[in-house]
């Protein structure tokens, strides 16, 4: 068979949205890291038809390229080790079995297994898989250039011996090379002969045209918004939530407990927010009233302002000293004890004219 067109057609994440199934379909999965995306540019004699990455596991979703326009080539998501979390590997997981076991068009699976590992458990369970669910298989072994003739056939009755023992009959099997474009003829010589023999049966089925919006589309989660009273409007009706026994004790945990005054603090009220514990001072923390006065200052113990409070309560409060005494100076007319200025001696009246 010779590949005139090959283009990609699309891509998607479940069987439901894939194309219309009135054409002949094979599939291609093999483990991660297998060289897939690779055949499948040598097949097609194209160099950049489906990606290829040095990481294992870019394929995630089901893929559809259109062949010569008769024939659809599906490159399946892989399997195996890839780096991918535990949650998309089953989702994977899922898409293959979901399309394997529903797609009416698929005709033959086509599973890629690197030649030069001995046969791995996985890929023999996959093949017991497919034969139990009753879906036609055939083995591709790839990379064959890396290995020289005598590996080569080693690896091959490893294989064979190992499959005799399960099967009675073995699938049939094409050994290839995307390097030096080796075995790809044959696999498409193969599906040529499939194409033939189902011609006339795909010819009866009409094309069915799937849009993705007649898919039943996921319910969005409905939220409940708050009631509001009819009687009332514009008013939320007040909702008692009930606590458990759990719930009560975390509350109470959690409420802070009211602090108890200590016994060093001032008993005194205060109009100020803050209370200043150990205060000696006795004036209020209001601002004194405007009265229009001047204010007296006091310039020391025998000022005017303790004068006029009077000499009986002055020093009551006050712890007593001793003060000694000291001679007046001939040259200072204050007296150190006494600051308060002598009185004036010269005669009081008006000046003579």
């Amino acid at each position: 068979m010779q590949v005139n067109t090959a283009k990609f057609l699309e891509s998607n994440p479940s069987v439901k949205t894939c194309p219309s199934p009135h054409m002949p379909e094979y599939a291609f999965i093999g483990r991660s890291n297998v060289g897939k995306s690779s055949l499948i540019n040598a097949m097609t004699n194209r160099n950049s038809l489906a990606k290829t990455s040095s990481t294992p596991g870019k394929t995630q979703l089901i893929n559809h390229f259109l062949i010569n326009e008769n024939w659809y080539l599906v490159d399946l998501p892989g399997y195996g080790w890839a780096k991918v979390s535990k949650s998309q590997r089953r989702d994977f997981e899922g898409l293959i079995t979901e399309y394997l076991s529903e797609r009416k068009n698929l005709v033959v699976t086509f599973v890629l297994v690197d030649i030069r590992h001995e046969p791995q458990a996985i890929d023999l369970e996959f093949f017991e898989w497919l034969g139990e669910h009753q879906i036609p298989f055939a083995i591709v072994f790839t990379k064959a250039d890396k290995l020289n003739n005598s590996k080569l056939v080693a690896s091959l009755e490893r294989y064979e011996t190992v499959l005799k023992s399960r099967w009675e009959a073995l699938p049939p099997n094409f050994i290839t090379s995307s390097v030096k474009n080796e075995g790809t003829e044959d696999i498409l010589v193969y599906i040529e002969k499939y194409n033939k023999a189902l011609e006339e049966k795909f010819s009866q089925i009409q094309p069915i045209k799937v849009t993705k919006e007649e898919l039943p589309q996921p319910q969005k989660q409905v939220v409940q918004r708050k009631k509001y009273n009819q009687h009332k409007p514009y008013k939320k009706e007040e909702q008692t939530n009930e606590l458990n026994d759990f719930e009560k004790k975390t509350f109470d945990a959690t409420t802070p407990k009211p602090v108890k005054p200590s016994k060093y603090a001032s008993p005194r009220k205060t109009n100020s927010k803050y209370t200043v514990p150990f205060s000696d001072s006795n004036n209020s923390d209001k601002p004194a009233k405007n009265t229009g006065k001047r204010p007296v200052k006091s310039t020391g113990r025998n000022s005017k302002a303790v004068a006029k409070a009077g000499k009986k309560d002055f020093g009551k409060d006050t712890p007593k000293k001793d003060f000694k005494s000291t001679p007046k100076s001939s040259n200072s007319s204050i007296n150190k004890t006494n600051p308060k200025a002598a009185p004036f001696k010269g005669k009081t009246g008006r000046p003579k004219k």
